[in-house]
Parts: C-alpha cells; sequence; structure tokens
C-alpha cells in the first residue's frame, strides 16, 4: 500500500472572480473537489494513508474532510509560511520521518479511472531511486500545455504532465533540498541529470483551474 501526499496549499486566484472559496474546497454536485480527488485514488485499492499539503487552512480541511471522508486515513500538513510546491514537500517530511517513499498529486487535478495496475509496475520497475512522473492523456479543455513523447514510443503524441509522480525522500534530500532557494517542483523532475522516468496512463485528467474547466467537471460528475 502506498502514500499520497496532495498540494493543496494555492490560493486559487484564477477562480476569485466565480468561487468564494479555494479550487479544493469548490463544491461538485455536494462533495468538496478534495474529496473527490481523494475518493479517485481510493477506488484503486492501492492508497493506505492520504496527505493534504496546506498552508492556514487546516481548520478548513478537517471540517471538511470529517464530514465528507469519515473513517479514511488523512493527515493534514499545515505549513506556517507558504513557500511553494517544494516547500510544501519539505516541510511535509520534516513533520514525518517514517515516510521514505510517496506518491504526490495536485488539488485541482481529478483523475478518471486511476489503473492501480500502471501504478504498482511503474513503481516496481524503478531500481535507480529516481523519481517516476507520469504523462497522461491532455485534458480536452487545455490548449496550454507541454507536449511529452510516450516512453515507450519515438513519436510525439501530445502527452500531458499530469502533476502525479512519484519520489523518494533520499532523491529530495540529494538534489532538491540541498538549493538554497528552491525552486519548483516540476524544474527538478523535468530538468534535472539524471531525468526521471516516465510513463504513460491510460486515464484521462480533469484540471480545475479555471471556471470553464470547473465547469466541465460538474457536468463529468453529476
Amino acid at each position: 500500500m502506498y502514500e499520497l501526499a496532495i498540494f493543496a496549499g494555492g490560493m486559487g486566484s484564477r477562480l476569485k472572480n466565480t468561487e468564494s472559496r479555494p479550487k479544493p474546497f469548490v463544491d461538485i454536485n455536494g462533495k468538496s473537489l478534495i474529496s473527490r480527488i481523494i475518493c479517485s485514488f481510493n477506488n484503486s485499492g492501492i492508497f493506505s494513508s492520504y496527505h493534504i499539503l496546506t498552508c492556514c487552512d487546516d481548520d478548513n480541511y478537517s471540517y471538511i474532510l470529517k464530514n465528507e471522508l469519515p473513517g479514511y486515513n488523512i493527515n493534514i500538513y499545515n505549513e506556517p509560511k507558504r513557500s511553494g510546491r517544494t516547500g510544501a514537500l519539505k516541510y511535509f517530511l520534516n513533520q514525518n520521518d517514517s515516510i521514505k517513499k510517496f506518491f504526490v498529486t495536485n488539488g485541482d487535478t481529478l483523475f478518471s479511472n486511476i489503473c492501480a495496475k500502471e501504478l504498482k509496475e511503474g513503481v516496481e520497475m524503478n531500481r535507480k531511486d529516481l523519481p517516476i512522473t507520469f504523462l497522461a492523456n491532455p485534458d480536452p479543455t487545455r490548449n496550454d500545455y507541454l507536449a511529452f513523447t510516450n516512453p515507450n514510443s519515438n513519436k510525439l503524441n501530445n502527452l500531458q504532465n499530469s502533476g502525479l509522480f512519484y519520489v523518494s525522500r533520499k532523491w529530495l534530500d540529494k538534489f532538491v533540498f540541498i538549493s538554497k532557494h528552491l525552486k519548483d517542483i516540476d524544474h527538478y523532475l523535468f530538468s534535472l541529470k539524471p531525468p526521471s522516468i516516465s510513463i504513460q496512463l491510460s486515464t484521462s485528467l480533469y484540471d480545475a483551474g479555471t471556471p470553464e474547466r470547473l465547469k466541465q467537471i460538474r457536468e463529468l460528475t453529476k
């Protein structure tokens, strides 16, 4: 069974004119987006616990998740000062010495039909302690994503960085946390040498980053 950390400390500025709450809290047909994200991963049957990486929102998360997902093993890490996604990972690991390897995803991206076999095979094939980045079929509401090559093909087929990755504390300590000024985690995942291992998922993803995309998610989850 695996651990999943969820980035949930953003300001949600792109939705501020249409929604009264940050993206993970927005209502998706009677349930918050963060709850739907956790449920989508929980349905795969391979995750044992979930870790919410946030900033100054622990009371809101505690209330929502207690009411919407009772019985789930959910831990909340409340960073006192917002430091970006890489800083949030560092704070999370400093608070939890027992976690050595874990999955990470974004708190505004919903996956459909997560395939447990694909995630497990990706982890099991990695013998060098490198991070694994998962590519997915593009969000149909976006045209601003970076196109990646299928890791099993030489053809460019417009796969999208899903924001989901698997990483070890050892790799983060060696290549990321040594930097005095931490850059966004994608910089380390896609720019460092040796590079991360990329794996294509069969799932589709939906980013709730704009009002238009959020509207589509609500239509899909009716």
